[in-house]
């Protein structure tokens, strides 16, 4: 994998965790869904 980029996106998921995680909120009430829900977008993002 190419390191570069993978320093870019966590790079910019450390700038967006937060928002992500709020966008996640409004879709799922649940703690342990909120949690799939992220990880589910992170992926998409990758």
């Amino acid at each position: 994998m190419n390191q570069q980029l993978e320093n870019t996106f966590l790079t910019a998921l450390e700038q967006n965790q937060k928002k992500l995680l709020r966008v996640c909120s409004v879709y799922a009430e649940d703690a342990e869904d909120k949690k799939d829900l992220f990880q589910e977008a992170l992926i998409n993002i990758w």
